[in-house]
């Protein structure tokens, strides 16, 4: 259908085509391209959502005087857990996270 906005290509992979049938039981769009459209506006409408409630919570804590941790507990943990053996469970890499008392 013609248009006067560019188009982009997208690859089909197996992930994009699940999602798209997923989405074609929510989403009142009739083509894969226009559910695909609808998911770009949702996704990136969330992403300003998620963002703004983060830093809400982030300037919440700092008014608490939360101490920020150094990184992803789930990344710290996978990390540590290759590193020392010791550490199995993600509330022991939230400790090391957390840092000095």
């Amino acid at each position: 259908m013609p248009t006067r906005h560019s188009r982009i290509s997208v690859v089909r992979d197996p992930e994009l085509g699940d999602a798209l049938r997923h989405a074609a039981a929510h989403l009142s769009s009739q083509t894969e391209a226009a559910r695909l459209r609808e998911l770009a506006l949702i996704g990136a409408r969330t992403l300003d959502a998620s963002e703004g409630r983060l830093e809400k919570a982030r300037r919440a804590l700092d008014r608490l005087g939360a101490t920020h941790a150094r990184g992803d507990l789930l990344v710290i943990s996978r990390r540590l857990r290759r590193r020392h053996r010791g550490v199995e469970t993600p509330s022991q890499s939230l400790d090391w996270a957390r840092g000095p008392h």
